[in-house]
Parts: structure tokens; C-alpha cells; sequence
């Protein structure tokens, strides 16, 4: 099966001001119960609607990487799983 994997900080070295924008806005949301998926969110550059989808088995703590099989995707009222947004969302990036 194709998919995406990322990890961390994998899209290169973001400019000065973003790092500090970044820790500013992290910082500012600490206290915020979705702390953690605003931290995933910054770091990998996950859209948000792959990141709601996750599961545990597609986290790879020790390689330290993510596989996106999966996005949620709104049907009329109902929120279901589908498949990520483009073929390159649903590809291995290694």
C-alpha cells in the first residue's frame, strides 16, 4: 500500500522568523487541551485533517516517523476516514 511518511522537521530549515513565530504561538497555547496536536501540526506539516485521522500504529516512535494512510473527509454532516488528499499524499516520502 502507498503512503506518506514524515518526520520530523523533514521539509528542511525553516526561516529564523518562523522558529520564532512557532515557539511564540506553542508557547501562548500551552495551557490549550489540544497542545499536542498544535505541536504535530507545526513540526511535520501534517494538514489537519490527516492528523485527525492518525492511529498509534502509524506513529514509528523509534524511526521517528509517521505514515499517512488515511484523512478525515466531510460527507454532508457526517466526518468519515478516505483516502489523502493527492497521489503524492498517499505515497512513502523516505
Amino acid at each position: 500500500m502507498c503512503r506518506r511518511s514524515y518526520t520530523l522537521m523533514s521539509r528542511g530549515r525553516p526561516a529564523r522568523s518562523k522558529i520564532l513565530l512557532t515557539r511564540r504561538f506553542l508557547e501562548a497555547a500551552r495551557e490549550d487541551r489540544a497542545w499536542p496536536l498544535w505541536w504535530l501540526l507545526l513540526e511535520t506539516g501534517l494538514r489537519p485533517s490527516e492528523a485527525l485521522a492518525l492511529r498509534w500504529e502509524d506513529v514509528d516512535f523509534e524511526r521517528r516517523v509517521i505514515r499517512i494512510q488515511r484523512s478525515l473527509v466531510r460527507v454532508g454532516r457526517r466526518v468519515l476516514f478516505g483516502e489523502p488528499n493527492t497521489r503524492q499524499a498517499s505515497c512513502d516520502k523516505g
